[in-house]
């Protein structure tokens, strides 16, 4: 195997292994109530 695919294959198995954890880490439950949004124009109406 030479440096180069080794250097790819071990970036490629690291960048896997950080995805994997980084979406574990940021799985949570939030929020935990309702989110209002408050908009300032009604609703069907033009932005212009």
């Amino acid at each position: 195997m030479t440096a180069s695919k080794r250097h790819f294959l071990r970036h490629t198995a690291a960048a896997l292994v950080s995805l994997t954890l980084g979406a574990s880490a940021f799985a949570q439950a939030f929020p935990t109530k309702p989110v209002t949004l408050m908009v300032p124009y009604p609703a069907g109406g033009c932005l212009t």
